[in-house]
């Protein structure tokens, strides 16, 4: 369901940034991998997955985008934004931007590049939402629980997850009331 409408926002120009929030380890960097592989050939020049989990400060923001792309930066008294700019401005391009929380101060930088790269759309995921105008938000939360421990209970998504996980840890594990 999930894959669907984020499919249904990827594929409709209205959205360039949108963002896929919730809490760690629910799931949000393997739906936006998922969901931007079922958009490689939606974008004329690809689909791009930037891992920002080591990235340390908002300047290397753009390092880490042209590092990914294969791009290289020319020694120039121009910002790595403008020549990153530069050469994906024309592209039509999704980025994917994986684990964006601890980088906030760099929404400037995402505005930027909407801003002078209009094809270019943007698939961020956050434990935070971005707060921007621009911010098409697709918040994700766990999965449904059963209210009873009743004969359906062991059909529910989140009881067939937990099954399934505790079944890798101890192949003795039974699910029982």
């Amino acid at each position: 369901e999930e894959l669907a409408q984020l499919h249904d926002r990827l594929t409709n120009p209205a959205y360039r940034l949108l963002s896929i929030v919730g809490p760690g380890g629910i799931g949000k960097s393997r739906l936006a991998q998922q969901a931007a592989a079922q958009q490689v050939n939606t974008f004329r020049d690809g689909v791009y997955f930037v891992a920002l989990a080591p990235v340390q400060t908002v300047e290397s923001i753009p390092a880490t985008i042209a590092e990914t792309l294969g791009l290289n930066f020319a020694a120039t008294t121009k910002s790595q934004i403008d020549q990153l700019i530069e050469m994906i401005g024309a592209k039509q391009l999704l980025l994917v931007l994986d684990n964006f929380e601890h980088l906030m101060a760099g929404t400037g930088l995402l505005l930027t590049l909407l801003q002078q790269a209009p094809n270019i759309m943007l698939l961020v995921t956050s434990r935070e939402q971005l707060n921007l105008q621009a911010e098409d938000l697709f918040e994700l939360q766990g999965l449904p629980v059963p209210t009873s421990a009743d004969a359906s209970a062991p059909h529910c998504a989140a009881v067939r997850f937990f099954v399934d996980r505790a079944h890798r840890l101890d192949k003795h594990f039974n699910l029982t009331a």
